[in-house]
């Protein structure tokens, strides 16, 4: 859903049904008034999906749902709108007020959601979510890789463009499953925080058509030096020590010279057991 333009409300896309947007790309839709990516009318969901760069001229660049008035039990009047946002992305959209996702009250649901600001719920994420240089799929840094929840509908299912919808053991978030040819890699930290001296295990997964001869380059500092290298260093360990904000990266080279790597920025946070604070200080 791409290149819309509205005079109103609903850029993109109105559902004044139940309405289910599955593996979808919503991008680049405009409109004068709410809703520039999606505007719901009554409960539906967004799921697998990436809405970006959306514009809304009031509110909700990129989703927007209205309240409407039900009636249950009967000569009970109250107003809902509802609905679930799940394993989404909802980044870089425009509006004067709630630029990403506006909803008239409380009953949505996010559920591992990448948006600014981080919505409420589980396992949502407030980051920038890394496309590729000049498209909406994702970098190979993408903190949305392995990020989502898997769920039955996904198994043997594509993304949108066509792969398989789980390509690591967990979903991405989004629309595109990230996957890289002919290599790629990714690694998980065990503790991201904890007390000065933390002794840290970093476990690197790779893939590709060539996993021969890999030789593992580990910079626990994100200087640009390594500090552990070598053949078969998919699990590693290092000590943290004092104040410690660091950057990870690992960079991983197959028997064919084709090299992939992988960065979490921010990623391994220590402190002192103790801090002590002087009452006679300025």
């Amino acid at each position: 859903i791409r290149d819309n333009t509205a005079m109103a409300d609903a850029g993109g896309a109105r559902a004044d049904g139940a309405a289910s947007f599955r593996n979808c790309l919503i991008v680049e839709n405009s409109c004068s008034g709410n809703g520039g990516g999606v505007y719901f009318a009554r409960p539906g969901e967004v799921v697998s999906c990436t809405v970006a760069s959306n514009s809304a001229g009031v509110r909700g660049g990129g989703v927007f749902s209205t309240a409407f008035i039900t009636e249950n039990p009967p000569g009970c009047l109250y107003y809902s709108s509802g609905g679930t946002v799940r394993n989404s992305i909802l980044y870089g959209n425009m509006a004067p007020a709630d630029p990403n996702y506006a909803h008239a009250d409380f009953n949505w649901i996010y559920d591992h959601v990448c948006a600014v600001p981080r919505p409420l719920g589980f396992g949502n994420l407030a980051v920038n979510p890394r496309f590729a240089t000049g498209s909406y799929r994702l970098a190979s840094d993408s903190p949305c890789i392995n990020a989502g929840s898997n769920k039955t509908w996904m198994a043997g299912a594509a993304d949108v463009y066509g792969k398989a919808r789980i390509t690591w053991d967990v979903v991405d978030i989004g629309a595109d499953e990230f996957a890289s040819e002919p290599l790629a890699c990714r690694f998980d930290v065990a503790r991201p925080s904890g007390v000065s001296p933390l002794t840290n295990v970093f476990a690197a997964q790779v893939q590709g058509t060539n996993t021969a001869g890999l030789f593992y380059r580990w910079d626990f500092n994100g200087d640009g030096t390594d500090e552990a290298s070598g053949y078969g260093l998919s699990v590693v360990t290092n000590v943290f020590s004092g104040y410690s904000n660091s950057s990870v990266q690992v960079t991983v080279t197959n028997s064919a010279g084709e090299i992939a790597a992988h960065r979490k920025d921010n990623c391994v946070r220590t402190g002192p057991a103790e801090v002590y604070v002087s009452l006679a200080s300025a």
